[in-house]
């Protein structure tokens, strides 16, 4: 397969499998997402808190579930072999993050805490280079009700060539400037499936943008062409527990992540089993 262009945002996305070791040594596993975003020059991971904990994102309940997850395992797709005729194929490569050190919680999440279903996990692996979303500049284009967005993730673990993620078409199903309830999230409309929380969100808009639009061109007499791809927020599974039923998903938004990977204050378990013990 000849080497071809990977969209920013694809590089930024990772699989995740949240890894949990039973009494008898069996791991289970289940597939989540993630991505990266830099914070004063360090990437952390962003996904759901809810894929780090166990503990459903909705309701914080501990349920009948004995999923507890001791990692995540990610896989870094880095260039391999390339043969005489510019093929190149990839390695894919297995980090783990430890999300649990004596007891004692390894990932951060935002200060309203169980609240507010987000993690950061600070990477520190300099054996491969990241790409965060916010290495690029974000355009100040206005996203409303009703506009298209997409959910870039891996639906029941699923995944493009290479490993990249699958771009998921939805739309913007409350006013994203509004809260939701109280909180601080949006919803979308899309027929998204289990494996998909933690997946960054993105506007993407095609057009040209004269002198008072956005992105602002450096010469005022020139108009910009192409796609304008914009992040909005992290998505954390869907309202309600039938699948086909409303196929309203919550997003909470992008603002949440910087005062996320600011508290540095040690996660307080709510639920009832604590950290695993094995």
């Amino acid at each position: 397969m000849n080497s071809v262009g990977i969209s920013f945002e694809s590089k930024c996305v990772t699989y995740l499998s949240a890894v949990h070791k039973r009494d008898n040594g069996d791991l289970e596993r289940r597939p989540c997402t993630g991505f990266f975003w830099r914070s004063a020059g360090t990437p952390f991971l962003i996904t759901c808190r809810h894929c780090v904990t166990g503990v459903d994102g909705n309701n914080n309940n501990v349920g009948d579930s004995e999923f507890r997850p001791t990692h995540l395992q990610t896989y870094f797709r880095t260039p391999g072999k390339k043969e005489d005729d510019g093929a190149t194929f990839y390695d894919n490569q297995a980090i783990e993050f430890i999300l649990w050190q004596k007891g004692v919680p390894k990932w951060q999440e935002h200060p309203d805490g169980a609240t507010v279903d987000l993690a950061a996990l600070e990477y520190s692996n300099a054996c491969h280079e990241v790409h965060c979303v916010n290495d690029k500049e974000q355009p100040s284009f206005r996203t409303d009700a009703g506009s298209d967005c997409f959910i870039v993730g891996y639906p029941e673990g699923l995944g493009g060539s290479e490993g990249t993620p699958i771009w998921k078409r939805g739309s913007i199903a409350s006013e994203p400037e509004l809260k939701l309830n109280g909180q601080d999230c949006f919803l979308v409309d899309s027929a998204t499936r289990s494996g998909m929380s933690g997946s960054p969100v993105f506007a993407k808009l095609m057009g040209d943008f004269g002198p008072e639009g956005v992105p602002h061109s450096p010469n005022e007499n020139l108009k910009l062409f192409g796609f304008w791809t914009k992040f909005l927020g992290v998505y954390s599974g869907r309202n309600g527990v039938d699948d086909y039923g409303f196929q309203l998903g919550r997003v909470w938004k992008g603002d949440l992540i910087a005062e996320t990977v600011s508290n540095k204050n040690c996660p307080a378990p709510p639920w009832k089993v604590m950290s695993p013990t094995k």
